[in-house]
């Protein structure tokens, strides 16, 4: 009996451990455990750095959040209704293809899975959100370099500013950028003008975009101001009492457009005929592409089927329906100035209405155009010549557009600056202090009618 016990001992240890080996044993098809766990943020950039292929040659930055993104985060994108659900905890990081630039523009969004090691990237167009809540809400967030893990527009002293890397094909040569009018038909624009004018209009953005655009605005008014414009201030809605010196064409109610129209029917009357009018529009665009020609537009918030209604209703805003508003002002000399990504997109309908004279754009259609941040080109070797601390804010394009005004207004008479006078001014400046246009990342353009008219 006692040896039939023994052996049933011995028996049961033999089997539990054949058992306890077999389940040792890995499962045929089972994955791999992970090589390593990416909960440490250095662990995370050190993986993205490996596995992502990003280009030296090109203006790149990537930012990579201090902390995992929490299971059924929401991930949305600015002025989109695009949203991503983060199911899992992740690390997300975001690629930016042209700091610097307006948004929108290209980027996307990465999200890298801590357990499995999975990277996942969506091409997206504009800054990111989670649960509502900006990541950057400021400009100076932005241009902060913590998140930063990896960047070829930040070099040498120039650390805490982006850079444009390297200086394109098309570099500007200053001394030969010709003046938007010639010198010897400076008298078409009207010396005694009774009147001088200045239309200000924009269409709202994101919280971080408007901070750019409220800078132009605010510049190109003062400017305007000292050279003998009459800048109009208009409501910020119609229940409010706050007045500022532009039109938002983006309300949602269409009150701005509603402005817009009243400012020409107090200017298409015969005698009108000796003002001039300057219309500066800055802010978000976008870019229709078609065989008929590229066409920009600001975009609006609400329904719109033009002036004639003669399109389907969509929420864009084309420069022919700028072009069909405008066009029963009586003034002999109207001038149009664009800032904004794709600019030159937005003039084509303008190039044939005989009041409008000049047409000047701060980039060609499929350009970007750039906000102050930039600070230098060429890896650094180039400094922006009107820089943050001599006072340029919002654009380049607008920041250095509205120093060569300020430094017309100087010997202006009291009559005030004449319109080509002042458009030639400030198209100068932009080419000499634009940082974007001195690098050939943008490419500034000029229409002017006056010398043909003249020649005739």
């Amino acid at each position: 009996m006692k040896m039939k016990i023994v052996s049933l001992t011995v028996l049961l240890i033999v089997v539990l451990f054949v058992l306890a080996a077999c389940s040792n044993e890995k499962p045929q098809g089972a994955p791999e455990p992970p090589k390593i766990n990416l909960l440490s943020k250095t662990d995370a950039k050190k993986f993205i750095l490996e596995h992502l292929d990003l280009p030296e040659d090109r203006a790149t930055e990537v930012r990579l959040l201090p902390e995992l993104v929490r299971p059924n985060s929401f991930i949305d994108e600015i002025a989109s209704k695009e949203r991503y659900n983060n199911r899992n905890y992740n690390w997300f990081f975001f690629i930016d293809e042209a700091p610097g630039a307006v948004f929108p523009h290209t980027v996307k969004y990465g999200f890298l899975d801590p357990e499995t090691q999975k990277i996942e990237t969506v091409n997206r167009r504009n800054l990111p959100t989670i649960n509502g809540e900006a990541i950057w809400e400021t400009p100076a967030a932005y241009l902060d370099n913590a998140d930063v893990i990896y960047t070829t527009v930040r070099e040498g002293d120039y650390a805490s500013t982006l850079t444009l890397p390297s200086l394109a094909k098309g570099y500007l040569d200053r001394d030969e950028t010709p003046a938007l009018v010639d010198r010897n038909t400076d008298r078409i624009g009207n010396d005694d003008a009774v009147r001088r004018y200045a239309i200000l209009l924009s269409n709202r953005s994101s919280a971080f975009m408007d901070t750019f655009y409220k800078e132009n605005l605010e510049a190109m008014a003062e400017a305007l101001k000292r050279c003998g414009y009459q800048v109009p201030e208009y409501l910020a809605d119609g229940h409010s009492e706050t007045r500022k010196p532009y039109i938002d064409l983006a309300k949602e109610t269409g009150y701005g457009l509603y402005q817009l129209r009243h400012f020409v029917r107090n200017h298409d009357d015969h005698n009108d005929r000796d003002e001039e009018i300057l219309i500066y529009l800055t802010g978000d665009f976008g870019l229709e592409k078609s065989s008929r020609g590229d066409k920009a537009y600001v975009k609006l918030d609400f329904g719109y089927a033009g002036e004639k209604a003669d399109r389907k209703v969509n929420k864009r805003f084309y420069g022919k329906d700028l072009a069909d508003i405008i066009s029963s002002l009586e003034s002999n000399h109207i001038g149009l100035v664009v800032d904004g990504s794709h600019a030159d997109g937005f003039l084509s309908d303008f190039k044939y209405m005989r009041r409008m004279k000049t047409l000047i754009a701060s980039c060609e259609s499929g350009e970007y155009a750039y906000t102050h941040l930039v600070e230098a080109a060429d890896n650094g070797a180039v400094a922006d010549p009107h820089r943050r601390i001599h006072g340029e804010n919002g654009t380049e394009f607008t920041s250095s557009f509205a120093k060569g005004l300020n430094e017309i207004a100087k010997t202006a008479s009291g009559k005030g600056v004449p319109i080509n006078t002042l458009l030639s001014a400030g198209y100068r400046a932009a080419l000499e202090n634009d940082l974007s246009a001195i690098a050939g990342v943008t490419h500034p353009v000029a229409i002017s009618k006056i010398s043909k008219e003249n020649d005739s």
